[in-house]
């Protein structure tokens, strides 16, 4: 999906509509030329030396900052930690019980590091009994590489899912929930003007107003439900 979306963009050298929709959910662009790929990694972040590093869908390159992107259409989530998911972690929090219990800091990556570097640690969704890696694994990782290399991070969704974002309202309270909201909470204060979030249907309006990509984004819409979009 984001390849169909940005891809066109890339190509036609027209990252207005991005820049417009990123700027309107507070993340600054770049100042100058900027570039943009997809597929970004970099293994000494994290000292991963083997295994699948640590990857972000697309990034925005500019001279003195970029913006790191991971999308998510259908996903009912962010990836937790496969370590705990093969059994060969209790997941108490590391924090509490010492970090060489963590089997992936025993091995030298550096993901506890970042995390207390940034301090993370400081922030009361870090403190509890329960490790916060469990089922957020891939969120932090992706939020603490954006931080280390000096850039912006930004989840790009599809609205209608509401694992990430649903309002509710009722007799008593309203309200946002999901989990950007629960995440967000996890950022101390100094970081949180880079952590952003756009959806794909804001996107694509932004795109189609331009007037500027006629010639492919009907069929793009189409293929990914989104004609009422107007």
């Amino acid at each position: 999906m984001v390849f169909n979306l940005l891809g066109p963009l890339i190509i036609m050298n027209d990252l207005e509509p991005l820049k417009s929709v990123l700027k309107n959910s507070g993340i600054s662009w770049p100042p100058g030329e900027v570039s943009a790929r997809f597929e970004c990694c970099d293994r000494s972040v994290f000292n991963e030396d083997s295994g699948q590093p640590t990857s972000l869908d697309a990034v925005i390159e500019g001279q003195d900052r970029n913006i790191f992107i991971e999308s998510k259409l259908v996903e009912r989530g962010f990836g937790g930690c496969s370590v705990f998911e093969c059994g060969d972690c209790d997941g108490r929090n590391p924090l509490n019980y010492g970090l060489k219990n963590c089997y992936l800091h025993y091995i030298g990556r550096k993901y506890w590091d970042l995390i207390k570097e940034f301090r993370f640690d400081k922030v009361k969704f870090f403190r509890g009994e329960i490790c916060s890696f469990i089922n957020y694994y891939q969120f932090f990782r992706e939020v603490l590489f954006s931080l280390k290399k000096g850039g912006s991070f930004v989840l790009l969704h599809d609205e209608r899912n509401p694992s990430f974002l649903r309002y509710f309202k009722d007799s008593k309270t309203e309200g946002e929930a999901g989990l950007w909201p629960l995440l967000i909470k996890a950022v101390p204060g100094g970081y949180i003007n880079r952590i952003g979030r756009i959806t794909i249907q804001g996107l694509v309006k932004e795109i189609e107003g331009s007037g500027r990509h006629n010639d492919w984004i009907g069929e793009f819409k189409s293929k990914y439900g989104l004609l009422s979009i107007t």
